[in-house]
C-alpha cells in the first residue's frame, strides 16, 4: 500500500485508507473534508460523513468544525498552521474565494451530514421514499429483546405445550425455559439473512425428527430385548473385555437396560452409552480377543447421532420463527428496527428504481467518507457500493483499521473489509505510515513484537502488519519515574506451572492495585512526572476484557485507597440501581400493596434495613406514615408527572448523602440520575404502570449509546476500561492484566463463521471439526486484534502480567510469541501446552536484550498502605446571565386557529328515523379521527372483500358498533370511486386508480418559523382566497418557533403531486350541502386555507430539494379537500371535493414570510 499524502489525494474514485492506531485517522478525514469544500467546492449538506457511533459523530462535527476554522484564521494570518494545512491552502487557489467557501461551510456546518450508519439510513429512507418505497410514518427502534423473548415465548407455547414428553423433556434439560432458548439465538436472529446454512438440519421439522428418532429408538430397543434374552445380560458374560476401560461394565449395562425398560423415546441418552458405540467397541477388547458382533450397536449409533442432531433442527425452526415473526410484527406496527434499516435501503437499492433511488443519493451528496470502514458489514458495503461503486463520477472514501476490527458481536465483519480491499484499484489502496501518539521506544517495541510473528494477524495478505514510525511528539514530554524513562513494556513473570485463572487474576489484580498506588505516591513526592507536570491518577488506565475483570481490578484499588472509574459497554438498566428503582417504582404504582412498599424500603436507595423494617410492623403510626408519603408520591407521579415525583423523592428521603455514604456511592448515585432521566424521557407518552412495564423491558435490551453507563467523574481517578470501550482513546500509562484471556468455543454450540471462500456461513449443529477450526481461527484473529488495540492505547508503556496461566495457550499473546516452538504440523496452541517452564520466557528475554521490555517477578507491595484522600476545592454554582426567549413554541394551524370562534348557523341533524348511512354517522373529533385510520391504512385498490376485517378492526378500535360497518363500507367505495380531475386537470384522477408506490399518508412536517405576528400572515393568506364567501381574521398573536403539521396524503400524479386533506365535518343530508358554495363557507368558517396554505408551502419545500429540476407551475398540481360525507363515486366531479392551486406569488410571499424575509 502507497503512503497517503492527505493534501495530494485526488478527490474521486474509491479510496481504501488504512490508518494504523495513533497515525491520524481522524485528522486525516477532517484534512480531506477541508479539501472537499475548498477545492471541490461542495458544502457540508454535500459531503456524506458516515461513522458507526453517535458518541463518534459529535466528535467528527467538532473536530472538522474546528478544521474549518483553524483553516479560516490562516488565510488571515493568525494561528499556527501545520505542514498539511499550509500544502493544502496554497494548493487551494485565491485566498479571497477560499475565505468565502470557508465562512459558508462555517456558517452552514448545522447542515453538515455527519451520521451513524443507521442514521444515514433512515434519512435516504424518509428523504427518498417515492424511489425506495418506504412509508412517511414509520418508527423507528434499536434491538429490541423484550420482543425477541416474547416471540420465543409464543414459539415455545405453541410448539411445545402438548408435545410428546420426550421432546418437552429434552427441550427443558437443554434450555430450561424460553429466555435460554432465545439467549442461544439472539445474536444470530440478525443475520441469517445473510448467512449459509450448513450442514443443513438433518429434518426439516421437529415433527419429522420426532418420527425418525422414535423409529430409531424402536429398533435399538427391539434388538437390546434380543428375542427375550437382554443383550446387556449377553454383554456381561462375553469374554475380552479390557478392564481399564470398561470397569463400569455391569452398571453400564444394568444403566443401558433401564433406559430401554422406560418403554418410549427419551432424548436424554445416558452418557455411559457412549462407551458401546462401534468405534469405541472396537478398541475396548483385550489383545486376541474380538469385540461382539450384534445389530443392535448400528442401531444405537443412529439414535445417539440422530439425537445428537434434534438441537439444531429445533434451533432452525425456532429461528426461523424468531426472524419471520419479528418481522412481521414490526411491519404491522409500522416499526423498524436498525438492522431493517441497513436492510430496506440495501434492498432498495437493488430493486426495480435503483439506479434511480442511487442516483438521487450521489447527486445530493457526491462525496462520502466512511469512518470505522473496518466495523462495516456485507449489507452496509453493499449500501455504499451500489451508491458510488467503481464510478469516478463522486469519491467514495473508505477509512479504517482492519486491525482493530472488534466488534463482530455487533455484526461487523472483517471479511467484508477484506473484500472491500480486494475491490479497491491497487492505485486506490493508502496507509498512514507515522504514529503521533506513542514515544519512540514504545512504537518500536510493538513493531518488534508484531513483526517478529508470521501473520501476525492471521489473514495475511489482506490483513498484514506494516511497521510504522513514530513521530516523535511524544518524546517531548517524556515520563519519568524515579528520574528514569520506564521501559516501554513491563511484563511481570507469574511464578509456578499451570495457574488456574483465579489465582492469576486475584495475584495480578493485587499487583496492579499496589503499583498504582506507588506511583501516585511517588508523584506526589516529585518522583514520578510527564515532562514538567506531576503523574495524575487520569494518566493511568487499567485494561480489562469483563466487567467481571473490572471489579476485581475496582475493588483491590479501593483497597489500596485509590480512587477508579469504570468505563464499559454495559447498559444502564443492568445495574443493581435499576434492578432496586424499579421495586420502588412498582411500590409507587401500586402503593396500597404493603408487601411491595416493604421491598422498596429494604433497597439501598430508601435505606431501611431488616431490624428497621422489623421495628416498623411495630409500630403503627410509623408504617402509616410510609404509607401516606407513598400514597402522596404516587399522586405526584400520576398529576405532576415523573421527574416532578422523582426529584422530591430524592430530596425529601436523602436518597443522594445516603448513596454517597458507601464505597462506590458515586457510580450508584450517576446510575440512579441516569435511569431518572430515560425514565422521564419515556414517561412522556406512558403512565406510571406502562412505564413501569417499559422499565422492566429494558432490562433484556442491548444498551444504545444513551443508555451506556455514564461517567461518575473522571476527574482524578484511575480509569478502568474494557478492551472493547478503549478502542479511539489513549492513556500515557496502561495495565493489561490479564492478556491471556480469550474466547473459547464451546461444545456443540452454534458456530457463525466464514468458509474458505469467505462466505458467512452458520452451523447450527457445532460438531463438524472443519468448521470448528474455522470459527477458531475467527476468534484467535479477533482476539489478535484486541490485543492490538489494548497496547496500542499507551503513550509511554504498558504493563503486562504473563506466566503459565490455564488457557493461555490459546490466547493471542501466545501466538505471537511461540511460533518457533511449533514443529510441523504442530499448532502454537499445542505447543505452548507442552512448553517448558524455562522456555516461556524466552522470547521475552529477546526482547528485553532488544531495550523493549523490562522483566520482574510480580511485585507483592505487602508494605503499601492506603494513600491519603485529597479534599477537592468547594465548587459553586456559575450563575446564567443570559435570558431565555418565553415566546419560542411550537405551532401549527390548530394553534393559529384555537381560539376562532364559528359564526353560521349549524347544520340540521338528520331526522330520528332517518336511514342508517353516513350522515348519520356520529360526529365529533372521535369520528373523525375513525374515518382518518381508515383511510390512512387503506389499500385503495384493494377489492371490499379484502379490505373488511380490518375497517371492523378500526371501527372496534374506537368504539364503534358493527352496525356502521356497512356505512363506512360504502363510504370508503364513493371516496375511493369519486372523481377529483375535472377542477385541476389531473388527467382523470379519483384515489382508485392511485397505486401504493405513487401515494404516501400521513407526511409529517417541521420548518422553522421565524417572529411573525398572525396578522400579517393573515395577510398574505388572503391574497389566495378568490371564493366569493369571507374569510373570518385569524386572531391576534405573536408566532415563532417551529411550524408544524401532518398532511394526510400526498399524491403523485403524471408528475405533479396533490395535496389531500379528509374532512368529516357534517354539512347537511342532501347534495347542495356538499356543492361548491357550501364548501367554500365550510372551509372559509374554519380557516381551512391556512391549513392547505401551509401545507403547500411544506410540500414546495421539499419537492424543491429532492426533484430534479422542479418547477411549481409544473409539478404542484394543486389541494384537495374531501369532505367525506358528501363524497359520491357516480357524482359530478366537484360533489364533496374543494380543490384550490394557490398562485405561486402567493406561495413564494408566504414561504419568505415564515422564513423571516416578508415585508
Amino acid at each position: 500500500m502507497r503512503p497517503l499524502d492527505s493534501a495530494t489525494l485526488a478527490l474521486h474514485g474509491p479510496c481504501l485508507i488504512e490508518a494504523s492506531a495513533g497515525t491520524g485517522k481522524t485528522y486525516t478525514l477532517a484534512a480531506l473534508y477541508l479539501r472537499l469544500v475548498l477545492e471541490a467546492g461542495l458544502d457540508p449538506a454535500q459531503i456524506l460523513v458516515v461513522t458507526f457511533t453517535k458518541a463518534a459523530t459529535a466528535e467528527l462535527r467538532g473536530r472538522i468544525r474546528s478544521r474549518l476554522r483553524d483553516a479560516r484564521l490562516a488565510l488571515d494570518g493568525q494561528g499556527e498552521p501545520d505542514d498539511t494545512l499550509r500544502a493544502v491552502l496554497a494548493r487551494a487557489g485565491d485566498a479571497q474565494a477560499l475565505r468565502s467557501r470557508l465562512e459558508s461551510a462555517l456558517l452552514r456546518m448545522d447542515e453538515a451530514v455527519i451520521y451513524t450508519i443507521h442514521g444515514f439510513c433512515q434519512r435516504v429512507l424518509q428523504d427518498h421514499a417515492f424511489e425506495s418505497g418506504m412509508l412517511f410514518d414509520l418508527e423507528f427502534e434499536g434491538e429490541d429483546a423484550a420482543a425477541g423473548l416474547q416471540v420465543m415465548q409464543d414459539f415455545w407455547r405453541t410448539r411445545f405445550h402438548g408435545a410428546p414428553p420426550a421432546l418437552a423433556e429434552f427441550v427443558l434439560h437443554r434450555w430450561g425455559e424460553p429466555a435460554g432458548l432465545w439467549d442461544a439465538l439472539r445474536a444470530l436472529v440478525g443475520r441469517v439473512a445473510q448467512a449459509r446454512l450448513a450442514p443443513p438440519p438433518a429434518w426439516n421439522s421437529i415433527d419429522a425428527a420426532l418420527q425418525a428418532l422414535d423409529a430409531r429408538w424402536r429398533r435399538a430397543a427391539t434388538l437390546w430385548a434380543n428375542g427375550g434374552e437382554p443383550l446387556g445380560e449377553v454383554l456381561k458374560a462375553y469374554p475380552g473385555w479390557n478392564g481399564n476401560k470398561y470397569r463400569r461394565l455391569a452398571a453400564d449395562l444394568d444403566e443401558l437396560h433401564a433406559y430401554f425398560a422406560q418403554g418410549r423415546l427419551v432424548l436424554a441418552v445416558p452418557e455411559c452409552g457412549k462407551r458401546y458405540l462401534p468405534a469405541k467397541i472396537a478398541t475396548g477388547f483385550k489383545k486376541g480377543h474380538a469385540p461382539p458382533e450384534h445389530d443392535f450397536f448400528a442401531a444405537w449409533e443412529a439414535l445417539c447421532e440422530g439425537v445428537e442432531r434434534l438441537s439444531a433442527v429445533v434451533l432452525h425452526e425456532a429461528l426461523r420463527y424468531a426472524a419471520e415473526t419479528l418481522r412481521e410484527r414490526r411491519r404491522a406496527a409500522r416499526r423498524l428496527a436498525y438492522d431493517d434499516l441497513l436492510r430496506e435501503l440495501h434492498d432498495a437499492l437493488h430493486g426495480p428504481r435503483a439506479a434511480e433511488l442511487a442516483r438521487g443519493i450521489r447527486a445530493r451528496h457526491p462525496v462520502a467518507l466512511i469512518d470505522e470502514f473496518q466495523d462495516t458489514d456485507a449489507v452496509q458495503y453493499g449500501i455504499f457500493q451500489r451508491v458510488y461503486g467503481p464510478s469516478e463520477q463522486g469519491g467514495l472514501f473508505m477509512i479504517g483499521d482492519p486491525k482493530q476490527a472488534i466488534y463482530s458481536f455487533r455484526g461487523g465483519d472483517i471479511f467484508t473489509y477484506m473484500s472491500a480491499r480486494a475491490d479497491a484499484p491497487e492505485e486506490g489502496r493508502y496507509t498512514l505510515t507515522r504514529n503521533w501518539r506513542s514515544t519512540s521506544a514504545l512504537v518500536d517495541a510493538l513493531n518488534t513484537l508484531f513483526g517478529s510473528a508470521r501473520a501476525p494477524f492471521i489473514y495475511e495478505p489482506a490483513i498484514a502488519f506494516q511497521p510504522v514510525e513514530a513521530a516523535g511528539e511524544a518524546d517531548a514530554a517524556p515520563l519519568r519515574v524515579e528520574g528514569a524513562p520506564p521501559a516501554p513494556l513491563q511484563v511481570w513473570q507469574l511464578a509456578g506451572e499451570a495457574l488456574t485463572k483465579g489465582a492469576a487474576e486475584a495475584a495480578v489484580a493485587e499487583a496492579v492495585a499496589g503499583e498504582i498506588a506507588r506511583l501516585l505516591a511517588a508523584s506526589g513526592q516529585g518522583r514520578a512526572q510527564l515532562g514538567e507536570a506531576p503523574l495524575r491518577a487520569a494518566d493511568l488506565a487499567v485494561l480489562v476484557p469483563t466487567r467481571r475483570h473490572a471489579a476485581l481490578v475496582q475493588g483491590a484499588l479501593r483497597a489500596c485507597g485509590v480512587r477508579s472509574v469504570y468505563t464499559g459497554q454495559d447498559s444502564v438498566y443492568a445495574t443493581e440501581e435499576a434492578e432496586e428503582l424499579g421495586r420502588v417504582l412498582y411500590a409507587l404504582a401500586h402503593p396500597a400493596e404493603e408487601g411491595a412498599l416493604r421491598g422498596a424500603l429494604l433497597t439501598r436507595l430508601l435505606g431501611v434495613d431488616v431490624p428497621a423494617l422489623a421495628a416498623l410492623a411495630e409500630d403503627e403510626r410509623a408504617w402509616e406514615v410510609w404509607l401516606a408519603r407513598f400514597q402522596r408520591y404516587h399522586e405526584q407521579w400520576r398529576t405532576r408527572g415523573f421527574m416532578a415525583m422523582f426529584r422530591g423523592l430524592l430530596r425529601e428521603l436523602d436518597v443522594a448523602p445516603r448513596l454517597l455514604g458507601v464505597l462506590g456511592g458515586e457510580r450508584r448515585l450517576t446510575n440512579l440520575l441516569q435511569l431518572g432521566e430515560l425514565l422521564q424521557e419515556a414517561a412522556r407518552t406512558r403512565p406510571p404502570a406502562a412505564l413501569l412495564r417499559w422499565l422492566m423491558q429494558q432490562r433484556d435490551q442491548t444498551a444504545a449509546d444513551e443508555q451506556m453507563l455514564r461517567l461518575e467523574s473522571d476527574e482524578g481517578l484511575v480509569h478502568i476500561v474494557t478492551i472493547h470501550s478503549s478502542k479511539g482513546l489513549e492513556y500515557p500509562v496502561v495495565f493489561l492484566p490479564f492478556p491471556w484471556h480469550g474466547k473459547t468455543l464451546r461444545k456443540n454450540e452454534p458456530l457463525l463463521f466464514h468458509d474458505a471462500h469467505g462466505a458467512l456461513t452458520l452451523d447450527l449443529d457445532g460438531s463438524d471439526e472443519t468448521h470448528r477450526a474455522l470459527a477458531a481461527r475467527e476468534a484467535l484473529a479477533e482476539s489478535l486484534r484486541l490485543l492490538y488495540v489494548a497496547l496500542t492505547r499507551a503513550k509511554y508503556t504498558c504493563y503486562l502480567a504473563w506466566g503459565p496461566v490455564n488457557g493461555a495457550h490459546d490466547s493471542a499473546l501466545a501466538y505471537l510469541l511461540y511460533q518457533d516452538a511449533a514443529r510441523e504440523g504442530q499448532s502454537v496452541a499445542e505447543a505452548v501446552k507442552v512448553l517448558a517452564p524455562e522456555d516461556w520466557w524466552t522470547p521475552w528475554e529477546r526482547l528485553a536484550q532488544q531495550g523493549h521490555v523490562r522483566l520482574a517477578p510480580l511485585p507483592e507491595h505487602t508494605d503499601r498502605a492506603p494513600l491519603a484522600p485529597k479534599h477537592p476545592p468547594e465548587l459553586a454554582a456559575r450563575r446564567f446571565g443570559g435570558s431565555i426567549a418565553h415566546g419560542w413554541r411550537i405551532e401549527s394551524y390548530s394553534n393559529l386557529v384555537a381560539r376562532l370562534e364559528a359564526a353560521h348557523t349549524a347544520a340540521p341533524l338528520p331526522a330520528a328515523d332517518a336511514p342508517r348511512d353516513i350522515h348519520a354517522f356520529p360526529r365529533g373529533a372521535q369520528a373523525g379521527t375513525c374515518l382518518h385510520a381508515v383511510l390512512e391504512g387503506l389499500d385503495f385498490q384493494s377489492e371490499p372483500h379484502e379490505r373488511a376485517p380490518e375497517l371492523a378492526r378500526v371501527l372496534a378500535r374506537y368504539g364503534y358498533a358493527r352496525q356502521w360497518q356497512g356505512v363506512v363500507e360504502r363510504l370508503v367505495h364513493d371516496v375511493l370511486h369519486a372523481p377529483l380531475d375535472a377542477p385541476l386537470n389531473a388527467g382523470g384522477l379519483c384515489l382508485a386508480a392511485v397505486p401504493p408506490e405513487a401515494r404516501r399518508p400521513e407526511i409529517e412536517f417541521y420548518f422553522p418559523l421565524a417572529p411573525l405576528r398572525a396578522e400579517r400572515l393573515d395577510v398574505c393568506l388572503r391574497r389566495a382566497w378568490a371564493e366569493p364567501c369571507e374569510l373570518p381574521p385569524l386572531p391576534p398573536a405573536a408566532l415563532e418557533g417551529m411550524m408544524r403539521g401532518f398532511i394526510d396524503l400526498v399524491v403523485e400524479r403524471e408528475q405533479r403531486f396533490y395535496v389531500i386533506d379528509y374532512k368529516s365535518n357534517y354539512l347537511g343530508v342532501d347534495a347542495a350541502a356538499y356543492a361548491r358554495p357550501a364548501l367554500a363557507a365550510a372551509v372559509a368558517q374554519h380557516r381551512y386555507d391556512a391549513q392547505y396554505l401551509l401545507y403547500t408551502v411544506a410540500l414546495h419545500r421539499y419537492l424543491a430539494q429532492r426533484v430534479p429540476g422542479y418547477d411549481y407551475d409544473r409539478h404542484m398540481g394543486g389541494v384537495y379537500y374531501l369532505f367525506l360525507r358528501g363524497m359520491q363515486a357516480d357524482a359530478p366531479p366537484g360533489q364533496g371535493v374543494f380543490d384550490a392551486r394557490p398562485p405561486f406569488e402567493v406561495v413564494t410571499e408566504l414561504d419568505a414570510l415564515l422564513r423571516g424575509g416578508g415585508a
